[in-house]
């Protein structure tokens, strides 16, 4: 297992890493509808998989929270119509909101352990994720303040594993690989870092382990890991 390097500037994941669901918008969404949440599961990919070309379109350029309310809102009064759901734009409203406002709470220790972090490292954010993330999740606790930069994928058009993602992340901190750390709880995630030259690199472990690269489970164990005392 390689040892963490000191960096100039630590780039976090967002889920998982800085915050949890508390439940999840799948349950949310199929209690609104009167469902389990694997009947709202197996509908949802039957859905999706019928979607045209015009409204697969619309989800890959899905780059701004109003556009991202626009396609909830019409797939949202899709499903209504699928299931034969009486529906007002209160109802739809509910269903969106469940998306764009998930259920999510700040991990105990992310706030304390990005103040002491934020001491000597410059620190940013590389998210796959909707555009909703920015007005929702980054701001529990405040949480956008603590960084440099904010990078989520539906906002920039490039997501994790793709090189050219982590790329493009590089060249707006205007730091090189050699000096970023990386933290994600996946490792495909991981590995797609270091084909952009990032090798030092952080596993936070949730679901997934390795024996190649420097485990945590709170921030406060990657300040341990760094020296900070």
């Amino acid at each position: 297992m390689k040892k963490v390097k000191n960096p100039e500037y630590i780039l976090f994941d967002v889920g998982n890493v800085l915050v949890y669901k508390v439940s999840h918008e799948d349950e949310n969404v199929a209690k609104l509808l009167n469902l389990t949440r694997e009947e709202y599961r197996k509908m949802l990919d039957k859905i999706i998989d019928e979607q045209t070309k015009s409204e697969k379109l619309a989800f890959k350029n899905m780059n701004t929270v109003k556009k991202e309310k626009a396609y909830l809102d019409k797939f949202h009064k899709k499903i209504c119509d699928y299931l034969g759901i009486d529906f007002d734009t209160e109802f739809i409203n509910k269903m969106t909101n469940c998306r764009m406002k998930g259920d999510f709470a700040l991990k105990e220790d992310t706030i304390s352990a990005l103040k002491i972090l934020g001491k000597k490292y410059r620190l940013g954010i590389f998210s796959n994720a909707l555009p909703s993330r920015r007005v929702h999740e980054l701001k529990i606790g405040n949480l956008y303040k603590y960084f440099d930069h904010i990078f989520i994928s539906k906002e920039i058009g490039l997501e994790k594993p793709d090189p050219k993602a982590y790329e493009y992340v590089l060249s707006e901190i205007g730091v090189g690989g050699d000096k970023i750390m990386f933290v994600d709880d996946k490792i495909e995630y991981l590995k797609g870092a270091a084909t952009a030259g990032i090798d030092n690199l952080v596993l936070y472990r949730n679901k997934e382990t390795s024996k190649k690269y420097p485990m945590i489970e709170s921030l406060s164990e990657l300040i341990d890991l760094l020296n900070l005392k």
